[in-house]
């Protein structure tokens, strides 16, 4: 609780007097204090802090607050829940290892930062980004280009600078510096958001749309979630569950992520986290996080290498350290786990699974297995594999003159498998984390050798670099392939970043071919997305639409995600904004 009372010095103060000697705080409380009614109000509650967990460290920092309900006569105040505080608490004084000064501040000897990049505040945690100043320091991608501030187009003046001028506001510097987007559906990142400052983040995972966020945060070792408002990142409840290593910890996340108003409830999510080589399955029950399927650990005593959840959650791939796997589902989010696929002949090494849960490649150093039957072996050693979000595309990661590697695609979406022209060789590092789109057209690969991500894309019969690379620790990208996280590369082992976690979103055009629109269907058990074409249109706007696929079902409720016409996207509820609905 904070307040702004003095009487517990005063009433200390006044003991010492009368006992004419020093007593310290253990003593004061254990022998003197008495509770009373105080003339002073409560401004505000944090949020409840759980003892014994990473929360309960005697200090403010990091914990959420509530203004505090108007003060009554003789009665108790409470926290209002209703308003909860955008601002958070920060330790004023710095430390170079545990509490550094934000963008290349020096910690003085005083334990005060001073601000070298143009930024403000106690810690330098203030972004000077969107005031009418070019600060080149923040003159990058990451930073929205110092929020426009170095261009002429979009530089807007404030009350304290002006645009292309010096600080002064005498002296005309111009433009030089303008940095510009000139690419096609370019990932631009989001605005840092003050939930990961002061987090050490050693893993992070999206949703398949990039509305949900889980992390591992590596000094309190826990996992947390967080949603995306439209605006921000807020943490949903207290963390999930609390973990041994956070460098040898995996975690997923799947999300019904449908929008519409559900009397403020949030989306339903499902979290598996692989922690000390076993699995455990934390879902929202609306109030708090609740471990289910508890029994997948207790019942497969041989230890786990790598997880898949999938199918909205109802799907486990896991791959385990005796080198077999095992497909595990469920029924609609139900505790029990049943064995659907069981193979342990060929000394597996990797997985990879399709969205719905219905495709899987397996694949050792040598060969990789489709099916079960289908299987491929290289002289090289393969270094990685990768499914396409739809299962109609696998991505192999092969050696390549030793120290570079090649990616070979394969067309996965019939019974048999059908190697594809054009081999991507020069990917940097061996050990790089791939994605593949669903049309096999553009691959993404992140090297740990220079902490970059790069995007090929297969055009006129060769492979092309797109010139938009993203700086980042490490990435996740979602499956809609319109939402990806990354770990800050200013990041280490025991140095926080300003903002450890950055996202990006890009929106993308519709393809070639039919006009269509995506919804989430919403049928009594499970939302789930779907791709429909739109046949007709008419006069008054109304549409008939034709499910691709099947089979076909009946929904109370769809919700319209995206609408496509021609190549252009007419709708689109990323960012927090809200669908249509019909019925």
């Amino acid at each position: 609780v904070i307040t702004s009372s003095l009487e517990l010095t005063e009433d200390i103060n006044e003991i010492e007097k009368k006992m004419d000697r020093k007593i310290d705080l253990n003593s004061y409380l254990q022998n003197y204090f008495h509770g009373q009614w105080s003339k002073y109000n409560v401004a505000f509650f944090s949020e409840p802090v759980l003892v014994d967990t990473p929360q309960d460290t005697m200090t403010p920092v990091d914990l959420n607050w509530f203004a505090a309900s108007p003060k009554v006569k003789d009665e108790l105040q409470i926290p209002d829940e209703n308003k909860k505080t955008t601002s958070v608490l920060i330790c004023s004084l710095c430390d170079d290892e545990s509490n550094p000064c934000y963008y290349d501040g020096i910690c003085r000897s005083d334990k005060s930062c001073e601000c070298n990049s143009g930024s403000s505040g106690t810690l330098c945690q203030v972004l000077p980004t969107a005031n009418g100043l070019c600060d080149e320091y923040f003159n990058t991608r990451e930073y929205n280009y110092d929020g426009g501030d170095c261009c002429i187009n979009t530089c807007e003046s404030t009350e304290t600078y002006v645009c292309g001028k010096d600080k002064s506001g005498m002296l005309y510097v111009g433009y030089d510096n303008c940095e510009v987007e000139s690419c096609i559906n370019c990932w631009r990142p989001d605005n840092p958001s003050s939930s990961f400052s002061q987090l050490i983040v050693a893993y992070v995972s999206l949703s398949k749309n990039g509305r949900v966020l889980v992390l591992i945060e590596s000094a309190g070792r826990t996992v947390r979630v967080f949603d995306n408002d439209g605006s921000n990142w807020k943490i949903r409840g207290t963390a999930v569950t609390n973990v041994v290593y956070s460098t040898s910890v995996s975690v997923q996340v799947i999300s019904n992520e449908f929008i519409m108003n559900n009397g403020g409830r949030l989306s339903p999510v499902t979290v598996a986290v692989k922690s000390n080589a076993s699995i455990s399955i934390y879902e929202w029950n609306d109030v708090r996080w609740e471990e289910r399927a508890n029994e997948i650990s207790k019942e497969y005593l041989v230890q786990v290498q790598e997880m898949e959840l999938n199918n909205n959650g109802n799907s486990l791939g896991i791959l385990y350290k005796d080198k077999s796997f095992k497909l595990l589902q469920r029924p609609h989010h139900s505790a029990l786990w049943m064995e659907v696929a069981s193979i342990s002949k060929n000394n597996y090494d990797f997985i990879s699974m399709s969205e719905d849960g219905s495709k899987f490649v397996l694949a050792n150093n040598s060969c990789f297995e489709y099916k079960m039957t289908e299987i491929e072996c290289f002289e090289k050693q393969i270094k990685k594999i990768k499914v396409s979000p739809g299962g109609q595309m696998l991505a192999v990661l092969i050696d390549y003159e030793g120290v570079k590697g090649e990616i070979i695609r394969y067309n996965i979406s019939e019974d048999k498998f059908k190697k594809m022209d054009g081999v991507l060789r020069g990917i940097i590092s061996l050990d790089a984390d791939i994605e593949i789109t669903n049309d096999g057209m553009t691959v993404a690969a992140h090297s740990s050798i220079d902490n970059t991500l790069r995007f090929h894309e297969w055009e006129d019969g060769q492979w092309r670099m797109n010139q938009q690379e993203i700086k980042g620790k490490s990435m996740f990208l979602a499956s809609y392939n319109t939402a990806l996280a990354m770990i800050s590369s200013r990041q280490s082992a025991t140095l926080r970043s300003s903002y450890s976690v950055v996202v990006y979103h890009r929106n993308t055009n519709c393809g070639e071919g039919m006009s269509s629109v995506r919804l989430t269907f919403i049928p009594d058990n499970s939302p789930r997305d779907l791709l429909w074409e739109i046949v007709s249109v008419t006069s008054s706007g109304n549409m008939t639409v034709l499910k691709k696929g099947g089979p076909y079902e009946t929904a109370g409720t769809m919700i319209v995600e995206e609408l496509c016409v021609g190549n252009d996207i007419i709708t689109y509820t990323g960012h927090g904004k809200k669908g249509c609905c019909i019925g």
